[in-house]
């Protein structure tokens, strides 16, 4: 679903309940993701075949 250049860039860190935390080297593309969150929840729901992420808290940093 995400290509390369997004992957590179952002790492899961975190999953505290159904909070999932992304870590994002840009704000640029921080910024970009929180446009398709709703997507990025829905695609790991249906690979996991679970419903365990409800929400996606996205933090600019490093990793």
């Amino acid at each position: 679903m995400l290509d390369k250049a997004v992957t590179d860039n952002a790492q899961p860190m975190a999953l505290k309940g159904a909070t999932l935390l992304i870590i994002v080297k840009s704000s640029t593309l921080t910024h970009q993701l929180r446009f398709i969150t709703k997507d990025i929840i829905q695609a790991i729901n249906r690979g996991t075949g679970r419903h365990q992420i409800t929400e996606i808290k996205l933090k600019t940093g490093s990793f």
